[in-house]
Order: C-alpha cells, then sequence, then structure tokens
C-alpha cells in the first residue's frame, strides 16, 4: 500500500511538472488599454511626369505658302496641255538647284505621258494641313529626315529647325498633308497623301532644299 501511493505521488508530480512546462511555453501579448494604435504611414507618392514637347507645331505662313506651292506646282498637272517635265520650270524659282537636279531624276518626271495623255489624266490637290517637326536644337542635320532622303544636302544652318545667330529660324522641317485627285475619261480615284520638305532659308528667300512622297 505503500509503495502504491510513492508511486502515485510520483506520477502526480510528473503530471504536475509537465503542465507547468507547456504554460511557461506559451505566450500571449495582450493589448495595454489605453494604449495609443500605431501611426499608418502613407507611401510616398509619385510624382507627375513633365508635359513633353509636342512632335509638331503650325508652320509659319511664309514657309507654309511655300510649301504649298511646292507642293502644287510639283504633282498637279493636266496631261493634256502640258509636258512630261513642264512641273521642272514651275518648281525652278521654289526650290534649291541640287533639288531641282534630282527632281529630274525622280518618278513625277518618268511618268508614262503619251498613256497619260491618251485617256485625257489631270491631277489636283487639296491641301489639308501643314505643319514643322519639333526639333532639338541640337540635334543633327539628319534627325528629322525621313530614311529615304537624301541627308547629304547642305543647309546653311547645319540642322533642321536650328537658329542663326539672331535667333531666328533659318531651317525647318514641313509635313504637308493633300488629298490628290486624279480624273481620267473613265473614272475619278482620291486619295490621301503625305508629303515631307526640308525647307532652308537662302539669300533670295526661302527653298525647299529637299522633298519626299507623293511620287517625288
Amino acid at each position: 500500500m505503500g509503495l502504491r501511493l510513492v508511486l502515485l505521488s510520483t506520477l502526480l508530480a510528473i503530471l504536475t511538472a509537465a503542465v507547468v512546462i507547456a504554460g511557461c511555453g506559451t505566450h500571449v501579448d495582450r493589448p495595454t488599454r489605453g494604449a495609443a494604435a500605431p501611426a499608418i504611414v502613407p507611401p510616398p507618392s509619385i510624382p507627375e511626369p513633365a508635359p513633353s514637347t509636342p512632335p509638331y507645331a503650325d508652320a509659319p505662313a511664309e514657309v507654309r505658302d511655300l510649301c504649298v506651292s511646292f507642293v502644287q506646282a510639283a504633282l498637279a498637272y493636266d496631261s493634256s496641255t502640258e509636258s512630261r517635265d513642264a512641273f521642272l520650270d514651275r518648281l525652278r524659282s521654289l526650290t534649291a538647284p541640287a533639288e531641282l537636279l534630282r527632281l529630274r531624276r525622280s518618278q513625277r518626271a518618268h511618268l508614262v505621258w503619251d498613256l497619260l495623255r491618251a485617256r485625257g489624266e489631270t491631277v489636283t490637290l487639296e491641301v489639308t494641313g501643314t505643319s514643322t517637326v519639333a526639333t532639338s536644337k541640337t540635334a543633327t542635320s539628319t534627325t528629322a529626315l525621313p530614311p529615304t532622303v537624301h541627308p547629304e544636302v547642305p543647309t546653311s544652318a547645319g540642322s533642321a529647325g536650328s537658329a542663326g545667330s539672331a535667333g531666328s529660324v533659318t531651317s525647318s522641317v514641313v509635313v504637308l498633308e493633300a488629298v490628290r485627285t486624279t480624273t481620267t475619261d473613265m473614272a475619278t480615284v482620291r486619295e490621301f497623301i503625305e508629303i515631307t520638305l526640308g525647307v532652308e532659308q537662302t539669300a533670295e528667300g526661302w527653298r525647299v532644299v529637299w522633298a519626299h512622297g507623293g511620287g517625288l
């Protein structure tokens, strides 16, 4: 009987010790009554991006008039009343000599004129818009040129859209949009075309130094 009591006491002591050890390993943090809640830090604000420079701007009136006259003289024709290369004479006072020489080899100068005259073909243009290409003053002369334009044509200012010593613009790149209407004895066809022109101010005034698009 005495041995049984000893064993029972020992077992009870072991169970009590196990409960105490288990209780010591469990710790629950309870919020202190009256303690301030942690402050919520807002995320850093993202700065607004600076407005970018628009890629296009309105062309000055003198430059716009030159480009419109050039495109009309180069692309409009009446095959029944003029020769194939008559447009070159119309462009002589509007373009630089190097560009006039290039136009003699252009697609416009090699139209099948006999076929056009046989069907009484005429072409008229309605200019719908002009704009200058905004370029950095530090850009090179080939920055604003389309890949098919000859960049070796020199400019007096050295870069498209650059400024002279007095701050006046001496060269620019102009994009002209137009609707070309081709009329024959069989049909009338209208198409949208876009011509890009490089213009430069010379001693004689503004001149077109290169042109690309619309068959030029």
